[in-house]
């Protein structure tokens, strides 16, 4: 939960600066969550996000849900995250960008008779690379990210410029 409250303090500070609003985006993915632990089964997760960029550089707080039916314990398989990242993208249309930050992971697992017996908190680096194609004042993304352990990350995503 502090997490979220920092999330929210930091992005209610930039937006309260109208001067720079051309600065904002916002943006969705839509990733494929895999997870090599047997009581976890891979997840497609729907993410969105909003970021403030300073030339190359930029900030993302984002947030993304995941339900799916666990086929190991018959039940719910609920994964929340929010996350704060750096990120760097290349100046040109056809770019690349690495990012780096905090990730914030709730795992809730379900049996089939909808108990709940896992609910575990995991705070953790969030490390990753990716590919863009900007196209006016929108960016076309392909990423890879890895939240260690056994947790890997795949997506596309839009990204909408305010300037």
């Amino acid at each position: 939960m502090k997490i979220v409250s920092i999330l929210i303090l930091v992005f209610t500070l930039l937006f309260t600066t109208l001067l720079h609003a051309e600065n904002f985006y916002l943006g969705t993915d839509l990733s494929h969550m895999k997870l090599d632990q047997i009581e976890f089964d891979s997840v497609n997760v729907n993410n969105i996000l909003i970021g403030y960029k300073f030339e190359s550089w930029s900030i993302e707080g984002s947030y993304n849900i995941s339900k799916t039916q666990n086929k190991y314990y018959g039940g719910d398989q609920k994964i929340d995250m929010y996350r704060m990242l750096s990120v760097y993208r290349s100046k040109e249309k056809f770019y690349y960008k690495v990012k780096l930050g905090i990730s914030n992971e709730r795992y809730k697992l379900y049996n089939n008779t909808e108990t709940l017996f896992l609910n575990h908190t995991h705070i953790g680096l969030e490390r990753g690379i990716g590919v863009g194609y900007r196209h006016g004042k929108f960016n076309v993304e392909l990423e890879y990210s890895w939240l260690g352990g056994s947790l890997e990350v795949f997506g596309v995503g839009i990204r909408y410029h305010f300037n």
